[in-house]
């Protein structure tokens, strides 16, 4: 008797809460769940962890843009260590070092010293360190065929890439973690001297 077991990314569960998805790793259902339960939570310390809970599900969507604003939101409910560092690296990853180096110097202030907050504000003064020492401007650019979304398996035939993406495509369902399309095959046409 041969048995044969299937598995597929679409996902039927029902979630009770926004945490339990969150739990689950389907950040882009726990965001929309816990902006809902936000809005019917009046108990201070249940409010920062939702809060809390969708710039995390942001951040691992890797929109750190979206991120950044929950973060601060967080902020503006309770002083958390971890939300003022989480804050910190998310705006490193959008290559703004200032804002970073500020936002933990007043997790300091507001907080006290601990050695997690100094090795933290240690690394954003040597980035912007090295940033101003830098007299050459790399500039990169993204090609035409580059874009956010997971895309890889990679294959170059000719004057043609073709590879798996999840950028937007005639899927009509997405990812409950990413809120991404199903993924496709894709294939764009390229100039052979820009790669």
């Amino acid at each position: 008797m041969l048995t044969i077991y299937g598995m597929s990314c679409v996902s039927t569960a029902k979630f009770s809460s926004g945490t339990e998805a969150f739990k689950r790793k389907h950040y882009f259902i726990a965001v929309d769940m816990l902006k809902s339960e936000i809005e019917k939570t009046r108990i201070k310390s249940e409010s920062f962890e939702k809060t809390f809970l969708i710039a995390e599900s942001f951040k691992l969507m890797n929109m750190p843009d979206s991120a950044v604003v929950w973060y601060k939101k967080a902020l503006e409910i309770a002083d958390d260590e971890h939300a003022f560092i989480n804050l910190a690296h998310e705006y490193k990853k959008t290559e703004n070092h200032q804002l970073a180096f500020e936002t933990l110097e007043n997790s300091k202030r507001v907080l006290g010293n601990s050695q997690l907050i100094q090795r933290e504000i240690s690394i954003c003064r040597q980035a912007l360190e090295l940033i101003g020492k830098n007299d050459q401007q790399i500039v990169t650019e993204k090609l035409s065929f580059n874009t956010g979304f997971s895309e890889f398996a990679s294959e170059i035939n000719s004057d043609k890439i073709f590879l798996s993406s999840d950028r937007n495509n005639d899927h009509k369902t997405r990812y409950g973690w990413t809120g991404n399309f199903f993924m496709t095959y894709i294939f764009q046409i390229f100039q052979r001297e820009i790669l």
